[in-house]
């Protein structure tokens, strides 16, 4: 917990001066770390594999603090806004009633609820198909990989186009990919395609949040679009939380009927996850009834 609120507030410091600074490519900018994640858990897995082997987790633990305290520590020095703050900053948050806002927020919710479940059997179901340590590890690795491609085209599109565009490829591509790969993998190929479409398109979701910003921005009028992503992140963290203990009981309760038929054992999880990625993209419908939508959610006041 104390490593995630860390992360987290570096992590808005670094990507909150972005949509000032880079106006017209701000999602491009966003983008970059965030594709910069997907790598490292390209090469991290196999590390983590090694070392928790050779040396137990409590010294693999201590020796990834220090690494970690090595690398960031020097980077902390470049983390400065390219602007000058504002004399007088109030915080604005009239942009929590606006209507298009709330459904940007409620695909970006459900879609957390489902969208860690795959990390976490991934690995397991492939070494209940026959995979080796190594090849289960690359079930990571693969989705990883192809995250950091689908992070470049999502923000490429944002930046071109409405944000509801790549919101609407990443929610069909993903929940095909669920359905069709995760569901119907008998083998350790089928689920290696499955790490890759679901990294391809589930993967670079979170990277149209700087298009939301930029979106809800100039709707709202608001100056501070830092607000608006941290409300994002804390609904992507709110699905984080509950999407453990969601996994967990569906896959406790999971019947035979389901999870011996469909999605190698593993049922339950596959319908919620794509159910989830199916949901995600809500925002579309929140596009073409914006209007509707703020006529019902305008306040008397």
């Amino acid at each position: 917990m104390v490593r995630s609120k860390e992360g987290s507030c570096i992590r808005h410091h670094v990507v909150s001066p972005m949509t000032l600074s880079y106006c017209t490519l701000s999602t491009c900018a966003y983008l970059h770390p965030r594709a910069g994640t997907g790598a490292g858990g390209a090469i991290v897995p196999f590390v983590l594999e090694s070392t928790l082997k050779s040396y137990g987790f409590r010294t693999t633990l201590r020796c990834w603090a220090i690494i970690f305290f090595t690398l960031l520590a020097p980077a902390l020095y470049f983390i400065k806004p390219r602007l000058p703050p504002s004399r007088a900053r109030r915080f604005d948050f009239r942009f929590l009633l606006d209507a298009e806002f709330l459904t940007y927020q409620l695909g970006n919710v459900v879609q957390g609820f489902g969208f860690f479940i795959p990390a976490l059997y991934l690995p397991t179901q492939a070494r209940t198909l026959g995979a080796s340590a190594i090849a289960s590890v690359c079930t990571l690795v693969i989705y990883n990989i192809t995250s950091v491609i689908g992070c470049i085209g999502a923000g490429t599109l944002s930046d071109r186009y409405h944000v509801t565009v790549p919101i609407a490829i990443s929610a069909v591509g993903s929940t095909l990919a669920v359905f069709l790969l995760w569901g119907l993998s008998e083998s350790t190929t089928m689920l290696f395609a499955f790490c890759a479409m679901y990294g391809l398109f589930a993967g670079g979701f979170s990277s149209t949040w700087s298009g939301i910003m930029s979106t809800i921005t100039r709707r709202t009028s608001i100056s501070e679009s830092g607000l608006v992503f941290a409300v994002l992140a804390a609904g992507r963290g709110i699905g984080n939380m509950v999407s453990g203990p969601i996994s967990e009981l569906l896959n406790r309760n999971d019947t035979a009927s389901i999870g011996s038929k469909y999605g190698g054992g593993y049922g339950s999880l596959v319908i919620f996850t794509g159910a989830t990625a199916m949901l995600s993209g809500i925002a579309i419908v929140g596009k073409l009834r914006a209007g509707e939508l703020s006529r019902i959610c305008r306040l008397p006041w």
